[in-house]
């Protein structure tokens, strides 16, 4: 092992008054080549001897690093009065998101909770300070993760590329 960095790049107030959510990136880089992440959302629930749920994670990125420091991540979440919501979150030079698929809402924040079904597939674009176009993370349904972090504009391409895991 190389290095280990967690990073707490947002922080929500969770819907039904289930107190606040705390998004967390770990990132993992050995000697052999790109890191490992995963993102974690820590709710009020998870408190002494309980985990954080790890909802998304990516192999081979460069993402939640020095060189891929915007981050945005989402995922289906159950509130505790029984309700499901499509969460997203994303890092301080987020400035909007927009969740379209089973649902559609947006807002101009780092932040968004949107009532969904439980197995709603959604897809989440971010507007980034001082990053043309936006960039977008699909989720394709239940069991899929990912963490989407947009890169620099190619040649004969609009905005930015986008890598999910």
């Amino acid at each position: 092992m190389k290095a280990v960095n967690v990073w707490d790049f947002a922080e929500q107030d969770l819907p039904d008054g289930a107190g606040p959510g705390v998004w967390t990136c770990a990132r993992a880089d050995t000697w052999r080549g790109p890191g490992e992440v995963a993102v974690a959302l820590r709710t009020a629930g998870a408190g002494t001897g309980e985990q954080a749920r790890v909802v998304a994670r990516a192999r081979a990125t460069g993402a939640c690093g020095r060189f891929g420091q915007h981050v945005v991540v989402h995922a289906n979440w159950r509130s505790p009065k029984g309700a499901w919501y499509v969460l997203a979150a994303g890092s301080r030079a987020v400035r909007g998101l927009i969740v379209t698929g089973d649902v559609t809402a947006g807002t101009d924040g780092a932040t968004l909770a949107v009532r969904a079904g439980a197995r709603a597939r959604t897809a989440v674009r971010a507007r980034l300070a001082g990053v043309c176009g936006p960039s977008t993370c699909r989720r394709d349904g239940p069991g899929s993760r990912g963490v989407c972090r947009p890169s620099a504009p190619r040649p004969g391409r609009r905005g930015g590329a986008v890598r999910p895991a």
